[in-house]
């Protein structure tokens, strides 16, 4: 099995979508300019999650869906995502992740939709739930996610 580097590793994805791309541009929004020729096979969880988005993101998609983008990550690898997350919503991406980690949805969302069973259970503005919640957010998302009453702002 060949390792590519991650230069040549989103080169190839590129290649393989019939796009041309700029690399290195791609490579270094996402923190991975200074890694040089580094086999992707050594990079770590956080690396290879940058090197991911790089790949999704280099095509600038208007919509980007991420499940769990976070899991496994250190407290600065998840502080570091969430600032990327913002970026790409800045340039006008929509950003939607899905996550059970109810303290990261509410640090990262500006937006939340909760699913109970398949369906919609509540979809609300961040603001207006802590604003109505403040003291027991997390237990209400539970509690939406259990069959809950529903909310919509």
């Amino acid at each position: 099995m060949t390792t590519f580097a991650r230069g040549k590793n989103l080169a190839l994805h590129l290649a393989y979508m019939g796009m041309a791309g700029v690399v290195d541009d791609a490579l270094a929004r996402v923190g991975l300019s200074d890694v040089g020729e580094q086999p992707v096979g050594q990079f770590s969880l956080g690396m290879r999650q940058r090197l991911a988005l790089a790949r999704a993101t280099v095509h600038r998609p208007a919509v980007l869906l991420l499940d769990e983008p976070l899991n496994g990550l250190d407290p600065i690898a998840v502080r570091d995502m969430r600032t990327l997350f913002r970026s790409f919503a800045a340039d006008g991406m929509s950003v939607m992740l899905s996550s059970h980690i109810l303290g990261e949805v509410e640090q990262t969302a500006d937006r939340v939709i909760v699913l109970s069973q398949g369906k919609l259970a509540a979809a609300a503005q961040m603001d207006a739930l802590r604003a109505a919640h403040p003291h027991d957010l997390e237990d209400h998302l539970i509690g939406l996610m259990n069959g809950g009453s529903s909310c919509q702002n």
